[in-house]
């Protein structure tokens, strides 16, 4: 079990317990950098603390995606910024990580077949070029894809 600040526990495995605080730990990191990503993490947090659960880090994620998607035309740096971020969080991290990217957020953005899509793609890195062409092809983004 995995324990927080005011004992809230949640039935994990110990592997799930170490992949939750990993990916946790990211998100925090990543929110402490971008105001958005922050300002998911607090109302997401908020929300799900008031019933005694955990951060649900891929709901911030997909909250972040949809910042992304708004905000490609009217801030393509600080999209930018992001995107070499998390690109460069891939390149650096485990599985745990590059499944919370991949399925929390690439599985959120915009289709490459629509406008606010392409701006995205033009703004990405590398790695989240490769996972949106990956999703856009299947359809998900599976474990062998995060290798």
């Amino acid at each position: 079990m995995i324990s927080d600040d005011d004992g809230h526990a949640e039935n994990l495995t110990f592997a799930e317990q170490l992949t939750f605080a990993e990916q946790l730990a990211f998100v925090e990191e990543m929110a402490n950098r971008f105001g958005p990503i922050r300002d998911a993490f607090v109302n997401r947090r908020q929300e799900f603390e008031t019933e005694g659960l955990g951060v649900p880090v891929y709901m911030v994620l997909a909250d972040t995606a949809s910042w992304i998607e708004r905000s490609s035309t009217s801030d393509p740096m600080g999209v930018s910024r992001m995107l070499d971020a998390f690109d460069s969080a891939y390149t650096s991290s485990g599985v745990s990580i590059r499944a919370l990217i991949g399925v929390g957020l690439v599985e959120s953005l915009p289709g490459m077949w629509s406008e606010p899509g392409r701006n995205v793609w033009d703004l990405a890195g590398s790695n989240v070029r490769r996972l949106m062409d990956v999703y856009a092809k299947q359809g998900a983004i599976f474990g062998k894809d995060l290798l």
